[in-house]
């Protein structure tokens, strides 16, 4: 099974029951080399890496410990601040931080499960206000620009308008039970 990480507001917007897309950039690595016979090669057409309708995925999401002082037995989740206890006494926080990303979430940490219902890849302006009230934003001018503000470089005009994975999914487990590997 593969991960996908989401923020805070992200988090909170999914188990209100307001986010059922997402957007991720395609990248480079979504589109394979292949051998074009001839000794020479081409892209071939691009794979999402998240995955295919049908395919799961366990969400990463930013942790934190709840108790600064013993550093020992609970956490919380950052984006609405679910602490949760630790089986077995005395684990201790394996992390130098009191935050930890969630592009560093292991595993064993992830309360949510996703299932892709749909894949399409699109240009970021294909985006209708339907989308973007299923991606959890009020209009199609709100998520564009919380999109935009995330990327590196802010794309001139319409000819270097990035694309897009459009990814549809359902929540299929919302678990609360944490268990430290170890």
């Amino acid at each position: 099974m593969r991960a996908i990480s989401f923020g805070p507001p992200m988090i909170r917007a999914i188990l209100a029951g307001c986010k059922t897309q997402t957007r991720r950039l395609v990248s480079d690595a979504d589109k394979p080399i292949v051998d074009g016979g001839n000794g020479r090669f081409r892209l071939d057409a691009p794979t999402c890496r998240y995955g295919q309708p049908g395919d799961r995925l366990w969400v990463k999401e930013e942790l934190r410990i709840a108790d600064r002082r013993t550093r020992i037995g609970v956490m919380s989740y950052t984006a609405d601040g679910e602490r949760v206890i630790c089986e077995g006494s005395g684990v201790a926080w394996p992390y130098k931080r009191p935050v930890l990303p969630a592009r560093f979430c292991p595993r064993y940490a992830s309360r949510l499960t996703i299932e892709i219902e749909d894949l399409q890849q699109q240009s970021l302006l294909e985006i209708t206000e339907a989308d973007a009230t299923a991606e959890g934003f009020e209009s199609k001018n709100d998520f564009l620009l919380y999109f935009l503000s995330t990327l590196h470089s802010t794309p001139a005009n319409s000819e270097t308008t990035p694309s897009v994975w459009r990814i549809v999914f359902r929540v299929v487990s919302n678990e609360r039970t944490l268990y430290f590997a170890g």
